[in-house]
């Protein structure tokens, strides 16, 4: 709604995607996510990339840094490390009543198996300011003291901060609980709009092309607003054709 063109992306393994969350080598499968979804906006004509992570996304937007330019980043409460991330998974398992036991750790949203788990505190390196110097955003929950090693990684890098407010209310309660923090939403979006403002894509994403159905027998898909919230869905329109070759649409399934 800002004009901020924007991808967003399930990791491999997570929600949508193909795969397993435990799979082997999640952590460069995840950075790999990350560098998939820059090309696809470079594909569209996207001179200008910018992240926006939360938590171990955080993270993962930092590691692939490495290998994806960016103008710009928003590191939304990040974890000082994999193994700081795991170790408040482990406490927020014990807090909902999950079962953490011989490595494995039963999160709120995810089961991260041992060798997941290992692979995590093993390969994601400490946050540290990005490669290339891009403008970094770094929110910090105002409920809780900032980790001083994720300070001291910043200070030098001249990291603009601010506060995730309302993060209590998406983090660390069930998942059907959680609350949209509308308002560090809102700071994301003003800061994008001001270091990289509207009119960085000029090509519009071609659904159809991203599902590999650039022909006419398959579906089409298209993006929807929902209600005075805006929701955001996708109506999948199959389409199928008839006897005498007329083709007709068939009701539209909406995610």
């Amino acid at each position: 709604a800002a004009g901020v063109p924007a991808l967003r992306f399930d990791y491999d393994g997570t929600g949508d995607s193909a795969g397993d969350v435990n799979d082997p080598g999640r952590v460069d499968a995840w950075v790999g996510s990350v560098e998939a979804a820059a090309a696809l906006l470079r594909s569209t004509g996207a001179s200008r990339l910018c992240a926006v992570g939360m938590r171990l996304g955080a993270n993962l937007a930092a590691a692939a840094a490495a290998r994806v330019p960016l103008q710009a980043a928003v590191l939304w409460d990040p974890c000082a490390s994999g193994a700081s991330f795991l170790r408040e998974q482990r406490s927020l398992s014990a807090h909902i009543g999950g079962e953490s036991s011989g490595g494995a750790i039963d999160a709120p949203d995810l089961r991260y198996e041992p060798a997941t788990a290992d692979d995590i505190r093993t390969n994601l390196p400490p946050l540290h300011a990005l490669p290339g110097g891009p403008r970094t955003l770094v929110l910090v929950r105002p409920d809780r003291p900032c980790p001083r090693p994720l300070r001291a990684a910043f200070t030098a890098a001249c990291a603009e901060w601010g506060e995730a407010v309302g993060q209590d209310r998406l983090i660390g309660v069930p998942v059907e609980q959680g609350v949209v923090p509308h308002a560090a939403v809102a700071e994301v979006v003003d800061w994008l709009s001001r270091v990289a403002p509207a009119g960085v894509v000029e090509a519009p994403l071609d659904l159809a092309r991203v599902t590999g159905d650039a022909d006419r027998s398959g579906p089409s898909e298209r993006p929807v607003a929902l209600g005075p919230n805006r929701l955001f869905g996708v109506a999948t329109e199959p389409r199928q054709l008839a006897s005498d070759g007329v083709e007709h649409q068939i009701r539209p399934l909406l995610h």
